[in-house]
């Protein structure tokens, strides 16, 4: 059913098939001469009513390449309000790209409105009794309209629109999105399209056909060709380098530029902003912990700025609007080649050349810059997962159709819930097993062949009318917020709060604060400003979750040390470096076919470069066979025996190993992976599962054993003995090997 989007009815031509005022008035208000090509492509199955994905760089026209055409079709068809739903991952963006949309709808005669947890309960109320013909909302608001009884707004909806899609493929709020638009599809009394926006997705077709869900409309991939895009790029390694040493290499790259600086942490975020500043690079800052007026007044700054540096976190890989950005700076390396791109992306807007800068202080953030570099280059970018037994938002998804039901039948809530892509393979008798189990656990209640909510659900989701349940993720530690000046200018985690409250300032928003006093029952911390600007507490942030490095990365990173080609965009040094991490890794025992296993000071450990899901799964089986303690990393799994006075063999472990090289892992060790792996960190809804399908879910998201079983059928151990030993901190790595036998 998908299919590339091929121009018509003339190549170049497209916009004809706008309708007339839409024509006139691109041209007309906003001057524009010509679309870009993804816009042009996207005007042919979105006028025609085809579900479409558009695929393009950030900033490269999506939102209009939907837009437009849309906009034309209810000029055609005399729409009536609150036709279309255009859906945002962030608010931000919601806010961010509200005033461009107002633009456009108006150039069609037609208003937009935005809903989400910031606006106010008597906007929100005006809007359902009038409503506007286009709604900018997040998931999370949409579950509380359907919650709150009121799909009757969604009548005439024709068209959704999911911006930024990639953000959601692969994620359980991804599912929850997935099941929303089932649900405003059949509330409305039209045939609803689905149009998705991304700038990277490693499998189109397949995610668009997933996100369509039910419907088996015609569809089509609009991803017109980027050999135009140019975009200068550099890899700068700085050996054992601090904050102040990558300020100034960066420095240099930042002057007379409006650019933007990406990080992994808001913490090291934080530190390098006061560190620009002191190079003299007029260097602002925008993280999900700064309070949200500070960020849209940081971004119109940036916007208006003809030199500004904007020190920030992956929420900016997304298409918040802050001008023509003429270069972007990575610190270190993301740990995705889709995060990668995103960012790489945000440089050389409106056509021209963008400089792209990566400055790596570590040798694996270099050697995992070099391999996502050379995946981009081969256009290769991470498959979605696309589940089809979404256990945990099943949980979720049931509480919410009871709540909103009050008392609902299971073998109509069943037929009703397997319409979903994400539940369609759970069968009858599954889904029977785990309403039991809710039942038991007093999530739900059964009244005869219906259930209704129990008292546990009360308990747990109750508070505020059940809003938490509008949301699938955890909210991770308790955020307190910061108040200076009686203004917030962010949150923190409390218990960092309080420790630092008590032994002096912190940074925050990119300036040093002093606790001039704690209030524990608002939740919050009243702060004044260090003298000179700087100092204080690094600040921490909790994350509930993080996300691994796909198995490929890990895959492309071996080959780089074991290969013996080198990458011609690296320069001298950097090509001097890669050298000398070969060198490095052929002493340590890596090899094309085998990898190394090491006995050093009672630990064994094997340095396998498998990736996280793959090394999980070889640790969880070892540590049942050998009972060990095990710890995981994405290039080595470390063993340490959990029986005291006994220490492992690591012959007996490269023989137990390579057994399962030769002839697989047994069902007994695949058993034995399963019970180990435990709850998995930050999933909300997980604990409410029988045990086979948490298990089920944890091996899918956690470990891979058969990825395992294949890599090791390509991959053996080889016993590797130390030399010298020099342990790594905490690692115990050597600096030396020799003597290196296969076993």
């Amino acid at each position: 059913m998908t299919s590339e989007a091929v121009a018509s009815p003339e190549e170049g031509r497209e916009t004809d098939l706008l309708h007339p005022q839409m024509r006139r008035r691109i041209a007309d208000r906003l001057g524009w001469p010509d679309l870009r090509p993804a816009q042009k492509l996207a005007v042919p199955p979105i006028v025609a009513g085809q579900h479409t994905l558009v695929i393009a760089p950030t900033a490269g026209g999506k939102t209009e390449a939907a837009f437009f055409p849309l906009l034309s079709r209810m000029l055609e068809v005399g729409a009536a309000p609150m036709s279309v739903v255009y859906v945002s991952p962030l608010k931000a963006l919601i806010n961010n790209v509200e005033p461009r949309l107002a633009r456009y709808a108006a150039m069609a005669d037609r208003a937009v409105f935005r809903w989400h947890g910031d606006v106010g309960a008597g906007q929100r109320a005006a809007f359902v009794r009038e409503p506007a013909d286009v709604l900018l909302t997040t998931p999370e608001s949409l579950e509380a309209l359907f919650m709150g009884g009121r799909q009757g707004v969604f009548a005439e909806v024709r068209a959704i629109v999911i911006d930024e899609a990639h953000a959601f493929a692969g994620t359980d709020r991804g599912v929850q999105l997935a099941c929303l638009l089932e649900r405003l599809a059949a509330a409305s009394c039209h045939p609803v399209q689905r149009i998705a926006l991304s700038a990277t997705l490693g499998n189109p077709e397949a995610f668009l056909d997933w996100l369509c869900g039910s419907d088996q409309g015609a569809r089509a991939v609009v991803n017109p060709s980027r050999s135009g895009i140019q975009r200068h790029f550099l890899l700068r390694h700085l050996e054992d380098a601090g904050v102040e040493d990558v300020a100034r290499a960066a420095a240099a790259h930042l002057k007379g530029r409006k650019a933007m600086f990406f990080t992994d942490a808001r913490r090291l975020a934080e530190a390098l902003v006061p560190a620009l500043r002191a190079e003299g690079i007029p260097a602002v800052i925008h993280h999900a912990s700064v309070d949200r007026s500070l960020r849209e007044e940081v971004e119109q700054e940036v916007v208006r700025a003809e030199e500004s540096c904007l020190v920030c976190t992956s929420t900016m890989e997304m298409g918040v609007d802050v001008g023509d950005v003429e270069a972007v700076l990575q610190l270190d390396a993301p740990l995705s080649v889709a995060s990668y791109l995103q960012r790489m992306g945000r440089a050389g807007r409106r056509g021209k050349p963008g400089l792209m800068v990566v400055l790596t202080d570590d040798r694996e953030a270099f050697l995992r810059a070099v391999a996502l570099t050379s995946l981009a280059l081969r256009r290769w970018v991470e498959p979605v997962a696309l589940p089809e037994r979404a256990w945990t938002v099943l949980v979720h998804q049931v509480l919410v159709r009871v709540l909103a039901g009050r008392r609902v039948a299971v073998d109509d809530m069943h037929a009703d819930l397997a319409r979903n892509v994400p539940f369609r393979g759970i069968r009858a008798a599954e889904f029977a097993v785990l309403v039991d189990h809710m039942c038991a656990l007093g999530l739900l209640e059964r009244v005869r062949h219906q259930v209704q909510l129990g008292y546990e659900a009360e308990r747990q989701f109750g508070q505020a009318h059940f809003s938490s349940l509008c949301s699938v993720f955890a909210e991770g530690e308790e955020q307190w917020q910061v108040i200076a000046g009686g203004r917030a200018i962010g949150a923190m985690d409390a218990s960092f709060l309080r420790k630092a409250a008590a032994e002096g300032g912190f940074m925050l928003a990119g300036k040093a604060w002093r606790a001039v006093r704690i209030e524990e029952g608002r939740r919050r911390v009243v702060v004044e400003g260090l003298s000179g600007g700087e100092g204080g507490r690094a600040p921490r942030w909790r994350q509930a979750g993080s996300v691994g490095m796909d198995g490929m990365v890990a895959e492309e990173m071996r080959q780089l040390l074991v290969g013996d080609g080198v990458p011609e965009w690296l320069d001298a040094p950097e090509q001097r470096l890669l050298a000398e991490l070969r060198a490095e890794a052929s002493v340590r025992g890596l090899r094309p076919d085998v990898f190394p296993v090491w006995k050093v000071r009672g630990f064994v450990e094997l340095r396998t470069m498998a990736g996280e899901r793959r090394n999980r799964a070889l640790a969880l089986a070892l540590a049942d066979a050998f009972t060990a303690r095990a710890t995981v990393r994405w290039d080595r799994v470390t063993l340490r025996s959990a029986r005291r006075g006994v220490r492992l063999s690591a012959e007996e472990v490269v023989q137990v190993v390579g057994d399962w090289a030769t002839h697989g892992l047994t069902s007994a060790d695949r058993s034995a992976i399963l019970r180990g792996l435990g709850p998995t960190p930050g999933s909300r809804f997980e604990p409410y599962l029988p045990q086979a399908f948490a298990e089920e879910v944890r091996a899918g998201e956690r470990a891979d054993a058969d990825g395992l079983e294949a890599w090791l059928g390509a991959c053996r151990p080889v016993l590797v003995v130390p030399a010298v030993y020099a342990p790594d901190e905490g690692t115990g790595e050597v600096d030396d090997l020799v003597d290196v036998a296969e076993a």
